[in-house]
């Protein structure tokens, strides 16, 4: 189980169903609720530079049509006044439901760059079967202690190496660092509100494994590196999910049981660079996302 991390994820990303693209899904979920919020969804590569600034996504080098949606129920809309601007592909079962505004395009790079509405021919399949395999925890490790590091004081501080705390709670400035490849099994909730932070080192790696709730606010995950160095796992009954982004987030989500409600600070827009794999997708506000091609290879 030591190094299972991204690669067995990517590997579950990519066997959710049968497809002929090799990279993962971009959002996996079996339904998506725009709410009557908007959805950008595109794609970069963090591994290639001329695709990406510093692993990140750079809108003056991003804008690839790499991007797959799978939801079997297909897009829900309560307020039928969110648009959806996807460039790449979209895959549904059948029957489904395609609740969206009028300006919404799906399709390839060139579909968007001659401002066409609606999907292009070819993006839209109807055969989707959606099978998401469970997530088992590893063994319980050491609990984490906290430290100063860089004159900064923290309430965690992980290293290499297995950890577990029966639930983590973080609140008002409080921060746990990350400075190596670690592993953390909470079986309880995960609360992060009001300043607080997980901050992951650009050289470091964090998987978090999460039985419970996970409610993410304050500034929630500052992950310095790629989308793979770090990712949240939904084991036993973590049946949901809350991110509210104020900085871009950047990894991926498993959480095959859980209801991901995204939301963003003040009237903002929220920024996800990475994939999410969840049961629901729930917007609470306009979403950005940009899909990571790097995660599938």
């Amino acid at each position: 189980m030591k190094n299972v991390s991204f690669l067995l994820v990517a590997t579950l990303f990519m066997t959710l169903a049968p497809r002929s693209q090799g990279a993962p899904y971009a959002i996996a979920a079996w339904e998506v609720h725009l709410n009557g919020h908007n959805l950008f969804v595109d794609s970069f590569d963090s591994s290639d530079p001329l695709l990406s600034t510093a692993g990140h996504y750079d809108p003056q080098k991003g804008g690839r049509a790499q991007a797959v949606v799978a939801s079997e129920a297909g897009i829900l809309n309560s307020i039928n006044v969110g648009n959806v601007e996807l460039w790449g592909n979209l895959e549904t079962a059948f029957p489904f439901s395609l609740d969206f505004g009028a300006q919404s395009s799906i399709g390839s790079v060139a579909w968007h760059q001659n401002l066409q509405t609606g999907i292009e021919p070819g993006s839209h399949t109807t055969n989707l079967v959606l099978m998401f395999p469970g997530v088992v925890p590893p063994f319980p490790g050491f609990v984490p202690v906290g430290g100063t590091f860089n004159g900064v004081n923290y309430a965690y501080i992980l290293t290499a190496g297995d950890y577990s705390l029966p639930s983590l709670v973080l609140s008002g400035g409080q921060k746990m660092l990350v400075t190596g490849s670690a592993r953390l099994t909470v079986p309880g909730n995960v609360t992060l509100s009001g300043n607080s932070q997980i901050v992951i080192l650009e050289s470091a790696k964090l998987e978090l494994y999460v039985g419970g709730t996970a409610n993410v606010r304050g500034d929630g995950i500052i992950n310095h590196g790629v989308a793979a160095n770090f990712l949240l796992l939904g084991t036993g009954a973590n049946d949901e999910v809350n991110l509210r982004v104020s900085t871009p987030f950047i990894g991926g989500i498993y959480a095959p049981n859980a209801t991901f409600t995204v939301t963003a600070g003040g009237a903002g827009v929220a920024d996800i660079q990475g994939m999410v794999v969840v049961r629901s997708l729930v917007l609470g506000a306009d979403l950005d996302f940009h899909f990571d091609e790097a995660l599938g290879q």
